[in-house]
């Protein structure tokens, strides 16, 4: 009976300890924290290919935007970095897989009704075809096409718009989490 209770236990914890390897919060998304440094995201994910980390050890430069694909071939995330030094931090990712999620169930193809039932937006802007909604708890913001709203709200980019005026319905294009410098 206690060997049950063990495994029991045992398992509770990898499970949580796995779904925190996908949990998005505040200045972190996954493994990745405000603290991590560009140069540790290879180590992080030794099992993704990652694109546009320099090959050469001894520079001290990073050429761009870090891609990360998991086996399959798919882009999971882009990290942007602060700088493109080697000391370089995480400003921002943009989020491609739904694997990663808040606590509230909100990932990369959810619907704005995630947000509006979950989160405080903090502001909406408008662009010539998309709506930025930022979230305020995770420091997130998410873009929602202009197709997806009301045909009266579509073509003014001078128009506010209120969280009220997106539909429930409105699918999610793209999904960022900035990081605290």
């Amino acid at each position: 009976m206690r060997q049950l209770i063990v495994l029991i236990l045992l398992s509770l914890f990898a499970s949580c300890s796995s779904d925190n390897a996908f949990l998005i919060d505040k200045n972190k998304v996954g493994v990745l924290t405000d603290k991590t440094l560009i140069t540790e995201v290879e180590s992080l994910f030794e099992n993704y290919t990652l694109e546009g980390l320099n090959p050469d050890p001894s520079s001290k430069y990073i050429s761009a935007d870090v891609e990360v694909f998991n086996e399959a071939g798919e882009l999971v995330m882009v990290i942007e970095p602060t700088t493109r030094d080697d000391d370089a931090k995480i400003k921002s990712i943009k989020i491609f897989d739904d694997q990663y999620k808040t606590k509230n169930g909100l990932n990369a193809n959810s619907l704005f009704e995630a947000i509006e039932k979950n989160y405080t937006i903090s502001s909406i802007q408008t662009t010539i075809s998309e709506v930025i909604v930022s979230i305020e708890e995770i420091d997130a913001f998410v873009t929602i096409k202009k197709t997806e709203l009301p045909s009266e709200l579509q073509f003014d980019m001078e128009k506010n718009i209120k969280a009220t005026q997106i539909p429930s319905d409105a699918k999610i294009k793209g999904f960022w989490v900035n990081f605290e410098q």
